[in-house]
């Protein structure tokens, strides 16, 4: 997550008329914060004793007294005595309680940075267990592991159990994003249920119109449910037999690349060259350390204006995304004017801009409409840019694969949304 600074300098000098009493030092913060520090840099030495804290618009939030001479506070972590929370716009203040001065004037210098949330692209892994049902990782650990692979955010979607999302104990100083999720676990296929911390007070069907029932108490719920592997049949219970009506999200990559994937992907393919709107969504399936499934491995690139997991859940339902083989990449931006994956537009014969950074030579990229493969080439260096025009095409969407020597096969790299022309979807 990149985040930009911006400093603001106090510089006061105090006499010791003023000792016993506390004075603030004024500030504003735009909407856009997201994280804040302070640091003393000059101040009277000992036994002469500077307290700090810090105010909002509307309360204290936090108070070090003379123990500390620096602190941060962010959406959600804050040092000892603050409290992590949001940044309400408005009128801030560093308290400066002057508890002992020496004789004569004092300058204190004092610098406020704070941290602006610029809209970006965040890293994520959509589909984990932990200790709550089949996995070994507690929530630290699984936040501590995306933590060290470069994620942002995590859902957390163990089976058929909300405990994992409500009243976890999780480290402060782990900044990973939740997701709340529960993986909708039947015996005829499963489904991740994103944005709810307690999707289901009854999870249980037996019939198809009791699956219809759960899943308009989802919508209307604001859930977004997405069809996991629904092409694995290694165990009984796991190929989805519920149908794709109602569905707008789809697992079409799940933890290694393997068959059932690949026929996910066909079948997203063929829903969305029938005229369906069907967020491609990848999840690692991860159950803790493993040889063979690892956490990120896919990773979701999501599109957010805010570091929240509210914001993650907008991009999401928008279809703002991409997903890679790992969390390193590549980059693809993919816009049509104003719009991008995910959106649709009615401007007849579009231009389509594509970037992508961080390939390989040789890697081979296609461009995929409902009428096939559009496009096809193999980059020859590490960046890679194209304008295509999309004539009376349903949508664009864009893949690079490379290939493996290890199994002799041209694997998915990218696998992106599409961006969508003319109307609006069929049901």
């Amino acid at each position: 997550m990149h985040l930009q600074p911006h400093e603001i300098p106090f510089s006061i000098t105090l006499d010791s008329s003023q000792t016993g009493t506390i004075i603030t030092l004024p500030f504003s913060l735009p909407p856009t914060a997201v994280r804040l520090d302070w640091k003393l840099i000059q101040g009277p030495k000992a036994p002469y004793v500077i307290d700090l804290g810090l105010k909002d618009s509307a309360r204290i939030r936090g108070w070090s007294g003379g123990t500390r001479t620096e602190a941060t506070l962010s959406l959600s972590q804050a040092t000892p005595g603050y409290l992590a929370g949001g940044f309400p716009g408005g009128p801030w203040g560093l308290l400066v309680g002057l508890y002992r001065l020496p004789l004569g004037p004092t300058t204190i210098r004092i610098i406020v940075t704070w941290y602006e949330f610029i809209p970006q692209r965040l890293r994520g892994d959509l589909h984990t267990h932990t200790v709550h049902s089949d996995g070994v990782w507690t929530i630290d650990q699984l936040f501590e592991e995306a933590a060290s692979i470069g994620l942002d955010f995590v859902a957390t979607t163990d089976h058929n159990t909300a405990s994992q999302n409500l009243g976890v104990s999780r480290d402060p100083a782990t900044s990973i994003i939740q997701i709340p999720g529960m993986e909708w676990t039947t015996y005829h296929g499963h489904a991740s249920i994103l944005g709810l911390e307690d999707p289901l007070a009854d999870w249980r069907v037996n019939d198809a119109q009791e699956m219809g029932q759960r899943l308009a108490e989802l919508k209307q719920n604001g859930a977004i449910v997405s069809v996991n592997h629904p092409f694995d049949e290694f165990q009984p219970g796991l190929t989805w037999n519920w149908g794709d009506r109602g569905l707008g999200f789809m697992e079409v990559w799940n933890g290694p690349w393997r068959p059932a994937n690949q026929r996910a992907l066909d079948h997203w393919q063929q829903r969305l060259s029938d005229g369906a709107q069907v967020v491609a969504l990848g999840g690692s399936d991860t159950h803790g350390p493993s040889d063979i499934v690892h956490l990120g491995e896919p990773t979701n690139w999501v599109w957010t204006d805010s570091p929240t997991t509210a914001g993650l859940l907008q991009g999401i339902s928008q279809g703002h995304l991409y997903i890679t083989r790992d969390a390193g990449g590549p980059e693809l931006s993919m816009q049509s004017g104003p719009f991008q994956m995910g959106d649709r537009t009615t401007t007849p014969n579009p231009d389509i801009a594509i970037e992508l950074d961080g390939i390989e030579i040789g890697d081979r990229i296609r461009l995929i409409s409902d009428q096939g493969a559009e496009y096809e080439a193999s980059a020859k260096t590490e960046n890679w840019s194209l304008t295509h025009q999309a004539r009376g095409r349903r949508f664009i969407r864009l893949e690079v694969h490379r290939y493996s020597a290890l199994w002799d096969y041209w694997m998915p790299l990218l696998i992106g949304n599409p961006i969508y022309f003319g109307g609006g979807p069929t049901s």
